[in-house]
């Protein structure tokens, strides 16, 4: 069981690793294939070593749950959340109401929390029932 994501910072930095090498020049990396010029300063520098840990943060805590869970209560638990969450994932949003899935913040254990999210939604979000059943309908 893992508690904390582990690090994908780089330890080392290659010259080679950052863009596709010419053909004509094994060596050299070809900045017209790769998309541009591209310096190794902007690929390693400018990222702490925390932030691969934090994008990964929430993946490895349901991970760690489900670990747990199958470990308590056997292997049904696990497989009837994942279930849970795909239908509510799936399920259609009502017109005129906010679109926050309450159901898959209760089934995230995110329903006590407050987000980003929560306080700053879209505004162009909020449309009148009228308008969602003409788009729904394609009217």
């Amino acid at each position: 069981m893992q508690f904390i994501p582990q690090s994908s910072q780089p330890n080392t930095v290659s010259s080679l690793s950052a863009a596709q090498a010419a053909p004509s020049a094994p060596g050299l990396p070809d900045a017209f294939r790769a998309g541009g010029p591209l310096s190794l300063t902007s690929t390693v520098n400018g990222r702490h070593p925390l932030e691969s840990r934090i994008k990964e943060w929430d993946a490895t805590q349901m991970q760690l749950q489900t670990e747990i869970r199958r470990r308590m209560h056997g292997l049904a638990d696990p497989l009837k959340r994942e279930m849970d969450l795909a239908m509510v994932s799936k399920s259609s949003v009502r017109p005129g109401l906010n679109n926050s899935n309450v159901h898959l913040d209760i089934l995230n254990n995110k329903d006590y929390s407050i987000d980003w999210e929560d306080i700053y939604s879209d505004s162009n979000k909020f449309d009148t029932i009228h308008t969602t059943m003409e788009s729904q309908g394609r009217i």
